[in-house]
């Protein structure tokens, strides 16, 4: 077992700026810094703006929305939110997750 600290080195020519994004975003995402949802909300006036006030609430902060009220797999009279939260760790995710459930929400993390 190796112990202290481990560094990862990149370079060489093949290595550019788009392949050191997902390099990092990985690494965000293995160290709970990133948490996606699927949000199912009622398809009316306020939703979506009691959802961002909610995801405040927890200071979890959106990186990423999607919100989709035309999919065929949605009942009408609701629609589909996919998110992307930047958070503090995985206690802050199951903090933020527990919160929205508490909160009513249908939600499903996302891998």
């Amino acid at each position: 077992m190796l112990t202290g600290k481990t560094v990862c080195l990149l370079s060489g020519g093949n290595i550019d700026v788009k392949t050191i994004s997902i390099v990092v975003e990985r690494g965000l995402l293995a160290a709970g810094r990133y948490l996606k949802l699927k949000v199912e909300l009622d398809d009316v006036p306020g939703s979506l703006a009691r959802l961002s006030a909610d995801i405040a609430a927890t200071n979890a902060n959106i990186s990423l929305i999607t919100h989709d009220r035309r999919s065929k797999a949605l009942p009408i009279g609701k629609t589909e939110v996919l998110l992307e939260l930047e958070t503090r760790g995985f206690e802050h995710i199951r903090e933020t997750v527990e919160y929205l459930d508490k909160r009513g929400y249908g939600l499903e993390v996302l891998k």
